[in-house]
């Protein structure tokens, strides 16, 4: 069960390539969506069987609306949304012969799990980030429903309570050449002329506070005003969905006189950005408030494991990243790429430049140390036999 149905994060893309190789491993997948939309279609090009359950508003409406509701509004929508929705989806599964309901998502967990779960059949939670946005009783209920927990990351064993973390198993996210879109030929489209020796420094990310972009932003000012030659060219590849946050990154994009600070939206194939990139930043953040416009809001991280450090990696690509969540499990902090603290712009700063200010050969050998680590302990193959031996134990 994929809540998101009309984006296509990195745990969206994970999951493709999970399904698309469950068959081969035994496993005959369908996944549900609860309307059309990008990432439907894009699970039904790659050959995925999917099934259209057709979810109540309060799904099909992204942001933390769910989470802000009172406790009367949350009761209301339990009864006359997320209960008769539980009820279509088991009747589904009844029709399809499915024995496991696998829920992407605490969203898809709570709308689809109860019935399911309450009728005796295995629900496997998949946790592909930290829980920092939900309260106690969301977590709580969401670690009642699962049979078993599928962690990204061993770090976010600790977002589980102790009492169920005897349901939990860790397996990595995999990647391999098949989640690679073949290339058209065609040059990604720039704001920019490229120029010979004027360094590339790519994010890929969703531009969302938790992403951390305006800590990027004020470490691309540091390094501007550092770098004594040609100034690195950043370029920020991911949905613009949060229209509040895009208009304050703007803003300070104009307030910083940053002209090499460029945001392309979403690319339906990214990878040519990582192609050009002579290294790749993550700046994530964990718990921070943050004023836009004379609004305080509260910054939540929901990192897990994150897909464009594997893209990075399997790209050949040093890689800068915060250490939250699971990018300790993936970079091997001088060795693979480089690690700081979150939300501290001197220390990511320092890191952009150090790499930058490195030889050449220094960038490519810790770019090749990346793509070797990522084809040995971020496989496709070790994934999907993992997550289908432990369905076999559910069964």
């Amino acid at each position: 069960m994929v809540a998101e149905y009309d984006r296509i994060s990195g745990g969206q893309q994970s999951l493709l390539q999970l399904v698309r190789r469950l068959p081969a491993a035994g496993v005959e997948p369908l996944v549900c969506f609860p309307a059309e939309g990008r990432c439907s279609e894009a699970y039904r090009r790659a050959g995925v069987a999917v099934c259209i359950i057709p979810g109540p508003p309060m799904l099909t409406r992204y942001g933390q609306h769910l989470l802000r509701m009172s406790r009367l509004s949350a009761l209301k929508i339990f009864f006359t949304q997320m209960l008769p929705y539980s009820f279509k989806v088991r009747r589904e599964m009844k029709r399809a012969g499915a024995a496991i309901l696998h829920c992407n998502s605490v969203r898809s967990l709570l709308f689809a799990g109860l019935v399911p779960r309450l009728l005796g059949l295995q629900v496997v939670w998949h946790v592909r980030g930290q829980l920092l946005p939900f309260g106690g009783t969301v977590r709580r209920a969401a670690e009642s429903l699962a049979t078993a927990i599928i962690l990204v990351a061993e770090a976010l064993r600790e977002e589980i309570a102790p009492r169920s973390r005897k349901k939990c198993r860790t397996i990595y996210n995999g990647i391999d050449g098949e989640a690679i879109p073949e290339a058209d030929g065609a040059k990604p489209s720039l704001p920019f002329v490229e120029e010979t020796g004027r360094p590339v420094v790519t994010t890929i990310a969703a531009v969302t506070p938790f992403k951390g972009y305006h800590h990027l932003l004020a470490a691309a000012r540091l390094v501007s005003k550092q770098t004594t030659g040609r100034k690195p060219v950043f370029l920020c590849v991911g949905d613009l969905f949060d229209k509040n946050y895009v208009s304050y990154l703007r803003g300070l994009v104009a307030e910083y006189h940053l002209d090499n600070f460029h945001f392309l939206g979403w690319q339906q194939n990214p990878f040519p950005y990582y192609q050009l990139a002579d290294l790749v930043v993550l700046p994530t953040v964990e718990r921070e408030q943050l004023d836009i416009g004379g609004e305080v809001i509260d910054v939540r991280g929901g990192e897990g494991l994150p897909r464009s450090v594997l893209e990075a990696m399997y790209c050949g690509k040093p890689t800068v990243a915060t250490a939250v969540a699971g990018t300790s499990e993936q970079i091997l902090d001088g060795e693979t790429g480089l690690l700081v603290p979150p939300a501290d712009p001197e220390a990511l700063a320092r890191a952009i430049l150090r790499l930058l200010e490195a030889p050449t050969a220094t960038r490519r050998r810790m770019g090749e140390s990346a793509a070797r680590r990522v084809r040995e302990a971020f496989t496709t193959e070790r994934m999907v036999n993992e997550t289908a031996a432990l369905y076999r134990e559910l069964e």
